[in-house]
């Protein structure tokens, strides 16, 4: 009796293991540009109020993943349930792409070509991007300030640099509160004291 139980139940497994297979072999083809050898596979994991410093190579991708399973947070009303993602570049140009929650992780290749006479930067080709930096060159070496709505639990996202020996801060928020904002609704004055 008991052999009979088993052999249904490895029959199971096997046809479970061989799904999962399919599946991360068809995932692996779409998203084929994780694998390049110009990207970090690592895949780094961000954590809540985390600031990263890192520098990175010219035509370098950068993969980090931001999970946020707060149940305070999620319950907040709308206008709180945010996110901040900022991106900081401390020497050359870096871009940020982020996809919300699902793989693959964003495609900077897709969008940006550096090759000597395929030079490109089209934003409107960036596969797997829902929130973007300004990638053509007119905000170059400008830090890239993100607040959007907390409407997933996973962001994937990728730093790329197009220049030669970049560095970065990646710091992702969603206690919004504790971000430093200027008073008086971001309103600045100033006076002239004197012409010399």
């Amino acid at each position: 009796m008991a052999g009979r139980e088993v052999q249904p139940l490895a029959c199971l497994l096997l046809l479970a293991l061989t799904s999962l297979s399919a599946a991360q072999d068809a995932l692996g083809s779409v998203c084929a540009h994780e694998f390049y050898d110009n990207v970090d596979r690592t895949g780094r994991q961000i954590r809540e109020g985390e600031t990263i410093y890192r520098d990175i190579r010219y035509n370098m991708t950068h993969r980090y993943i931001y999970q946020n399973q707060d149940v305070v947070t999620m319950n907040q009303p709308d206008q709180y349930r945010k996110v901040i993602i900022n991106l900081e570049p401390c020497r050359g140009v870096v871009y940020l792409f982020v996809r919300k929650t699902r793989r693959c992780w964003p495609n900077p290749y897709s969008c940006i070509d550096l090759r000597p006479g395929f030079e490109r930067r089209e934003a409107s080709n960036c596969e797997w991007t829902h929130f973007m930096s300004e990638i053509d060159g007119s905000r170059d070496g400008a830090p890239t300030y993100f607040e959007v709505p907390l409407s997933s639990t996973k962001f994937f996202i990728s730093v790329y640099s197009p220049t030669e020996y970049s560095a970065y801060t990646l710091t992702i928020l969603a206690d919004i509160g504790r971000w430093p904002r200027p008073g008086a609704f971001g309103r600045l004055t100033a006076r002239c004291l004197s012409q010399k």
